[in-house]
């Protein structure tokens, strides 16, 4: 039953384009874990060494401005990855992310994950590039953007070592599309 859980929520996100073997490979390995209200899933800047699905309930995502002010990026919900990106690149986590009530997950680290499906990195990192806007934020602070906190969340301009004035349309990443 758990495998069955487990394969069906490996339908969304970076996951879903993965074989039915691949799939039941990273069902089996995933880790439940429970959060309270609160409670940091992921914080800014750690090493990116897990992702998480949300089983049950909402996280909210907090990234940095270019001044280092704390903004709201966007909330995940039930199906959503959350910290795949920092996973998929090996790199530090470029936001936090908080369970907001009670949150059930299901998690794996990558030494596990690369362990059970390895090269399947390159597939993943495609479904993740630069052309995805659910990423605008993850993108814009690696790419070394200058973030901005705005009423409605953030907005970004031309890389910091950029002398272009030319400014990026940003995303508010109010309406848990943008990451």
């Amino acid at each position: 039953r758990k495998r069955e859980l487990h394969t069906q929520l490996l339908e969304v996100g970076f996951l879903k384009n993965l074989t039915h073997v691949e799939k039941i490979q990273i069902a089996d390995a995933l880790e439940p874990q429970a959060f309270e209200d609160g409670e940091y899933l992921i914080r800014h800047g750690e090493d990116g060494k897990w992702f998480y699905i949300v089983i049950e309930g909402v996280v909210e995502v907090y990234g940095r401005d270019s001044d280092g002010v704390v903004i709201k990026v966007c909330d995940f919900s039930v199906g959503d990855c959350v910290g795949e990106l920092e996973f998929i690149h090996n790199h530090r986590t470029v936001a936090d992310v908080r369970a907001k009530g009670r949150v059930r997950t299901v998690r794996m680290s990558r030494p596990h994950f690369e362990l059970c499906m390895g090269p399947v990195i390159d597939i993943l990192e495609r479904n993740a590039g630069a052309d995805n806007p659910t990423y605008n934020y993850y993108n814009a602070t690696t790419s070394g953007a200058e973030i901005h906190a705005t009423t409605s969340g953030f907005s970004f301009g031309a890389a910091l070592a950029d002398d272009d004035d030319t400014a990026s349309s940003g995303s508010d990443g109010d309406d848990g599309e943008d990451a």
